[in-house]
């Protein structure tokens, strides 16, 4: 179960990524690399880095497209590939 608290009444999609970019790193605090195949930990890195850069970004994707170096249609996959 997640509690999320905000300053306002409603919350917004940028709210959301930050909850699961905190999520995946919590995830990832409880494996750590050496208990994964190499394509395993690469796999949680890239998740991982895309999502923070989506919280970064507020969800806007093409903001975080533009720094993480992507082209935003790449990215768009990225997010559906990781279910981000």
């Amino acid at each position: 179960m997640v509690v999320m608290l905000a300053p306002t009444t409603t919350l917004d999609p940028a709210d959301f990524v930050a909850v699961i970019a905190c999520l995946l790193d919590m995830k990832a605090a409880d494996a750590e690399p050496d208990d994964l195949p190499m394509k395993e930990a690469v796999q949680a890195f890239r998740k991982r880095y895309i999502a923070r850069a989506l919280a970064n970004a507020g969800g806007n994707q093409r903001v975080a497209a533009e720094q993480l170096g992507l082209q935003r249609t790449f990215l768009n996959r990225l997010i559906k590939e990781y279910g981000l």
